[in-house]
């Protein structure tokens, strides 16, 4: 009687439901443009609800850090007095932080940038070391993390409240670099360096420094993000000339390798969402043909070439080269590429989010769902929001036992 039981309760959510329309945000892509007399952006860094983006745009007198919004456009933060260009690296959560470096030739240092001020900060140096750069921030922009020195003499700070934290290197290590932070700023995820080979480490005051080794027959790994309760790390694993292979890295279960799309040679991962589910970076597929990918949960990885369009995005015009980060949210996604042949920044927002079988996106799987999915019942997927629970490739009557499984369920 259980399965006919389910059948009627399906009879029910399609007669109370047959003439309700459903409406889903449609994702959009945006070119992030360039200064009036540049010729290229580059995204870097993008803040929890894919609001605020920055990275660098180049000028007549040099490269210049951007912070972009879609109401203001790209906004050029000038550099530090005396300096002749600036990188903009990382943005903080809230979006009114930007760090980077700004310099003249071999010699820079890290700056914070804040929209209370309009001005950036120069946040020195570590003691004996001549250059330093900034590469992430935490949530409320208050600490910032980065490296400071020369190569693999390079050693990984935090930066509160201007005091400049060594943060040391790996056991046996000579050196690192700090790429990203927590929420909180308790959290350090980077790169060390080791007689051994580069190392994915995981700092915090209490535990100091800790490699996060390597996955089997891979000679180095990088930490690029962090989740932000610091519980989710991803990266890549490397070898020259071998190449790369993305990673995911979690306090209970350790690194692993999420794997490369179907002819593809490589793949890295720059981005993690706040809750860890949802991961963004590049795949290669050789012949310096490289592409954006999305990785979540229930999709598993996508080229963004294939699952954009799948949404309603239009791509003409565009070769998305990579992602470089992914919104706390995980509703947007930056990278870079070229536009018409073009280097440009872009931003793709409006992306599902929520859990498997929450295809209207309120956070809970209920009738409204259901009738989403009846009204895409045949269609051919894989698209998560339109209704291919189990990714299969299409949407039928397995998808429902997937939401069945889910009815009732909030998301967290």
């Amino acid at each position: 009687m259980r399965p006919c039981l389910r059948f009627s309760r399906l009879a029910v959510a399609v007669s109370i439901l047959a003439c309700v329309s459903l409406v889903r945000a449609q994702p959009t892509i945006t070119n992030l443009g360039t200064f009036p007399s540049g010729t290229y952006s580059l995204a870097r860094g993008v803040s929890s609800d894919g609001s605020v983006v920055v990275g660098q745009a180049n000028t007549a007198s040099g490269n210049r850090v951007f912070r972009w919004t879609s109401a203001g456009g790209l906004q050029n933060l000038g550099t530090l007095p005396g300096a002749s260009y600036s990188h903009g690296y990382g943005v903080s959560g809230d979006g009114l932080t930007v760090v980077g470096r700004s310099g003249s030739g071999s010699m820079y240092h890290a700056f914070r940038w804040t929209s209370a001020s309009g001005t950036m900060q120069d946040l020195g140096v570590l003691p004996g070391e001549p250059v330093s750069e900034a590469f992430g921030a935490d949530e409320q922009g208050s600490a910032v993390v980065g490296g400071g020195g020369i190569f693999s003499n390079d050693h990984a700070f935090r930066w509160i409240a201007g005091l400049m934290e060594d943060l040391g290197a790996p056991p046996g290590g000579t050196g690192s670099k700090a790429y990203a932070a927590s929420a909180d700023g308790s959290v350090v995820v980077g790169r060390g360096f080791t007689p051994a080979g580069d190392r994915a480490f995981r700092w915090t005051s209490a535990t100091g420094m800790q490699s996060l080794g390597t996955l089997p027959g891979w000679t180095n790994s990088i930490a690029s993000s962090v989740s932000a309760d610091g519980n989710v790390i991803v990266g890549c694993n490397y070898a020259v000339p071998t190449g790369e292979i993305a990673f995911r890295w979690t306090s209970s279960e350790g690194m692993h390798e999420f794997g490369a799309l179907p002819g593809a040679v490589s793949s890295n991962a720059n981005g993690v969402s706040g809750d860890g589910s949802v991961i963004a970076g590049g795949v290669g597929y050789g012949n310096n043909n490289f592409h954006a990918f999305l990785w979540t949960s229930y999709l598993g990885m996508r080229d963004l070439h294939v699952y954009l369009p799948a949404l309603g995005v239009d791509l003409t015009g565009w070769v998305l080269a990579g992602a470089a980060a992914v919104s706390a949210d995980g509703s947007a996604v930056i990278g870079n590429g070229t536009f018409n042949g073009q280097c440009r920044g872009w931003i793709v927002t409006g992306l599902p989010t929520g859990c498997i079988g929450d295809l209207d996106n309120d956070d809970s799987v209920g009738l409204s769902d259901v009738a989403q999915l009846i009204t895409h019942l045949g269609s051919a997927g894989p698209v998560y929001a339109d209704g291919d629970l189990d990714s299969d490739g299409d949407i039928d009557l397995r998808d429902f036992a997937v939401q069945q499984n889910a009815f009732g369920t909030t998301c967290q």
